[in-house]
């Protein structure tokens, strides 16, 4: 038999015991007073198997409880170190997206100071060489190189909002 239907058959066991005896002790030829003194002894059989059962049952319950509360145990320990991997692991990736962010701030700070210096020597060679019509593209050449100084300058506001965001 499976282990859990011991306790079936055990109480059917008793069970069956009980019925057995008091059928016999009704149909055996004695006295009233010697049928009253087994049926006394019988009602107390009864009742010392039926706190057999008890105990039975109350250390199966404990069994269970135990148990029941050993996976719980274990299930916390686990769920506490996948949150602490899962944290790490987020940590890992701020601490890398970061990192890439700021490196991203430096390239385009580095990139509008070569184009402010790049402007600024298109104007210079465009002066010399053209004069007047020089004035007319120094303009431009101005013109562009605040546009791209602004560009820059947007962009590094958006690495800098990006950035704040995490």
């Amino acid at each position: 038999m499976s282990k859990n239907n011991n306790g079936g058959f055990f109480l059917g066991a008793i069970f069956g015991a009980a019925v057995a005896g008091l059928t016999a002790l009704l149909y055996a030829p004695k006295s009233g007073e010697e049928l009253r003194e087994d049926l006394r002894d019988e009602f107390e059989d009864w009742l010392d198997r039926a706190n057999d059962y008890k105990d039975y049952a109350y250390e199966r319950g404990m069994e269970f409880y135990d148990a029941a509360a050993e996976a719980t145990d274990d299930i916390k320990v686990n769920l506490k170190y996948s949150a602490d991997q899962l944290k790490s692991q987020l940590e890992d990736v701020s601490h890398e997206a970061n990192h890439e962010m700021n490196r991203m701030k430096d390239e385009f700070s580095k990139s509008k100071d070569k184009l402010v210096e790049k402007g600024s020597e298109v104007v210079n060679t465009t002066k010399d060489e053209f004069g007047a019509f020089g004035e007319v593209v120094k303009e431009e050449a101005e013109n562009l190189g605040q546009e791209a100084q602004e560009s820059a300058q947007e962009v590094e506001e958006t690495v800098d909002v990006v950035k704040d965001q995490q």
